[in-house]
């Protein structure tokens, strides 16, 4: 599932931010290294929210998708 994610939103930024030229020669590594520490920063937030909100099985989930 987490693959999934990625896969998922690094296609989408590449939609969002790529000409179709640019889309025929391939992301590059910083975009995807981007994309990994804003979904990164993502589950970090939702961590918080969660623990602030006496949910610790959410949290534990989020971190696991930080992990993998």
């Amino acid at each position: 599932g987490v693959l999934r994610l990625i896969t998922a939103a690094i296609k989408q930024r590449e939609v969002d931010e790529l000409t179709p030229e640019q889309r025929a020669a391939g992301i590059d590594d910083a975009m995807v290294l981007a994309t990994l520490e804003k979904m990164i920063k993502q589950r970090k937030e939702s961590i918080v929210q969660f623990e602030a909100g006496k949910r610790p099985e959410l949290a534990a989930k989020e971190q696991a998708e930080i992990e993998i």
